[in-house]
């Protein structure tokens, strides 16, 4: 099993979420990027 995830990085607001899979990214978008609420979860 590979034990480095990605990182993803909003901006502008520079948010950092980390171990990010790919049904995380779905909640990324709609959740921060469509609804402007962090993902606390998944923030590093």
């Amino acid at each position: 099993m590979n034990k480095f995830k990605p990182i993803v990085i909003v901006y502008p607001e520079g948010v950092w979420y980390g171990g990010v899979t790919y049904d995380d990214v779905e909640e990324i978008f709609d959740s921060h990027i469509e609804g402007g609420k962090v993902v606390d979860r998944l923030v590093i």
